[in-house]
């Protein structure tokens, strides 16, 4: 080994190397989950109380000031809680949780299937991180990239991007989907351009519209009235 973290008292019981090679997720015998920098063989973060977890990383693009960035996210499944977190690895927050069934299982694959990469042509889609219930509900687990942008100097950045999610799913989205992005975005000044939107779209349709007005309403009526 060409370095090690010494703790005798700790026994490690998996280990989840993130896309990029760089970081590890560590979970151990005391119900301890640490990333480590495996370049420098150092203990970055550690969180306590999930014993028996299962772990998985998840890497998305997306667009971020003008320019293509790409975030990993550490989901961590606490089955005895019957919670899965999503978390930005390093010092970043808990950016979304979920309640879940207990005693599940989170299957993190980050590899394809055998000699597939040597063969030009073919494409081969296998899911990162799969969630399956104890009744045999298999899940595939997708974390939006807007997650990352969720600082408080990044609420415009963040509602920005929703608002690129957004228009791309008047294309091609369900109304729920729409409904649920626009319930995500909080800025004023981006909530003006999700109107501008609506209003220029040619893929409104009246259910849409009515249900845009209904969740508008009780923000801004309430304000003109006042």
């Amino acid at each position: 080994m060409r370095s090690s973290i010494p703790d005798k008292r700790r026994t490690g019981l998996s280990v989840s190397l993130a896309p990029g090679r760089r970081l590890a997720a560590v979970t151990d015998d005391f119900g301890r989950v640490t990333v480590v920098d495996v370049q420098r063989g150092a203990t970055i973060r550690m969180w306590k109380g999930y014993r028996d977890a299962d772990c998985g990383w998840e890497d998305v693009e997306g667009d971020w000031g003008g320019l293509k960035r790409r975030v990993s996210f550490l989901l961590i499944y606490a089955p005895r809680r019957g919670l899965l977190e999503v978390w930005t690895p390093q010092q970043g927050p808990r950016v979304a949780a979920f309640n879940v069934p207990k005693y599940s299982r989170l299957i993190y694959t980050p590899h394809t299937l055998l000699g597939v990469n040597s063969v030009r042509g073919v494409r081969c889609k296998v899911f990162p991180v799969i969630f399956i219930t104890p009744d045999g509900v298999i899940s595939e687990i997708s974390v939006p990239f807007h997650l990352a942008l969720g600082g408080k100097t990044s609420k415009r950045a963040r509602d920005l991007h929703l608002l690129k999610t957004l228009k791309s799913q008047l294309k091609n989205g369900s109304e729920e989907e729409v409904m649920a992005t626009i319930s995500e975005i909080k800025t004023l000044g981006v909530r003006k351009q999700v109107i501008t939107t609506f209003i220029m779209s040619q893929y409104l349709s009246a259910s849409l519209l009515q249900g845009v007005v209904e969740f508008y309403k009780p923000i801004y009526g309430d304000a003109g009235e006042s």
